[in-house]
């Protein structure tokens, strides 16, 4: 796989990358706009037509072809305000892809990816506002807005809104739903959902 392409058709493509002031946000079957957000990614990742992943997810939901053990099952957040399942997104939008997997630069071990909802660029490309980007935090993994904004690592935001910081259970392998694009010094943090 090359850095910053996708395969579709054989081919390698480049990845359209941009910011637009869109959030899509899963809950349940019903993505509704939500709250701005900070970083996008861009490597390669399978195809649409890729093989089920090599291990079983531990939900009960079931294993979606093209997407990585990562992104298998159901995740929700301690409360079910948010929920995400490759199955029930494919559902709502059955044109939906992973675009992309990525070692996260923002937090050292997470991997970042990126779906997109419909081709709305080209037949295996689309904007941000047609796009949904998540990371994945395995077990032990540390997250700490806060601490992360005072040490620069949040890409130049330099404090964490408060309303919107919500503890990890570092204990637990997390998923969370990165909003499309974020503006001004304060980082909109996103709340941890945990498989089921």
């Amino acid at each position: 796989m090359k850095l910053n392409s996708v395969r579709r058709g054989g081919k390698w493509r480049p990845i359209v990358a941009g910011v637009v002031a869109a959030m899509i946000m899963l809950g349940g079957t019903a993505c509704t706009p939500g709250a701005p957000a900070s970083e996008s990614t861009g490597t390669a990742a399978p195809s649409r037509t890729s093989p089920a992943p090599s291990a079983a997810p531990t939900s009960t939901a079931p294993v979606v072809d093209g997407f990585p053990d990562e992104l298998q099952g159901k995740w929700c957040a301690d409360d079910g305000s948010v929920c995400f399942s490759a199955s029930e997104l494919l559902a709502e939008h059955p044109q939906a892809f992973l675009q992309s997997a990525d070692p996260s630069y923002t937090v050292k071990g997470a991997t970042d990816f990126s779906i997109c909802l419909s081709p709305d660029l080209s037949a295996d490309t689309c904007t941000m506002a047609a796009s949904m980007f998540l990371r994945y935090f395995p077990e032990g993994l540390k997250w700490d807005c806060a601490r992360f904004a005072e040490e620069g690592r949040l890409s130049g935001f330099t404090s964490c809104r408060a309303d919107t910081v919500v503890a990890h259970d570092m204990k637990k392998e997390r998923l969370i739903i990165l909003p499309n694009h974020q503006q001004d010094t304060q980082y909109i943090d996103s709340v941890p959902m945990y498989r089921r």
